[in-house]
């Protein structure tokens, strides 16, 4: 449906700014952690490599839901499908959907908790 599409579009963009803001971020990582402890630029690094794990997963999420949305307008469109097949196709689809939005959600998450870290003063 066009609702779904436009909210898998929205997730995938959502997923995708935040990845390559990440990678982008990056490419900066050795002059940002110049000064940083030790500790403190493995802990840097642990949420980078955190941020682009969910990154990752939420990629994957959204094509996964895109594809089934896929599926299912082929299944509801084509009057030889069986309504049965239609219906599992469709709730497939919506399920796909609901798990894509839930890791863009861990992700937008992964990375608020990073950028609050970041945020914090320093002693």
């Amino acid at each position: 449906s066009p609702g779904n599409d436009d909210a898998i579009r929205a997730n995938d963009l959502l997923a995708r700014v935040i990845a390559d803001g990440v990678i982008e971020g990056r490419k900066h990582l050795p002059s940002a952690v110049e000064g940083l402890s030790s500790e403190e630029a493995a802990a840097v690094d642990e949420a980078v490599a955190e941020i682009l794990a969910e990154a990752e997963i939420a990629e994957e999420a959204v094509a996964e839901a895109a594809l089934a949305e896929a599926v299912a307008e082929v299944a509801v469109a084509d009057p030889e499908v069986p309504v049965e097949v239609a219906a599992e196709a469709v709730i497939e689809a919506v399920e796909a959907e609901a798990v894509a939005e839930e890791a863009v959600a861990e992700l937008a998450e992964e990375v608020a908790e990073a950028t609050e870290a970041d945020e914090t003063p320093n002693a």
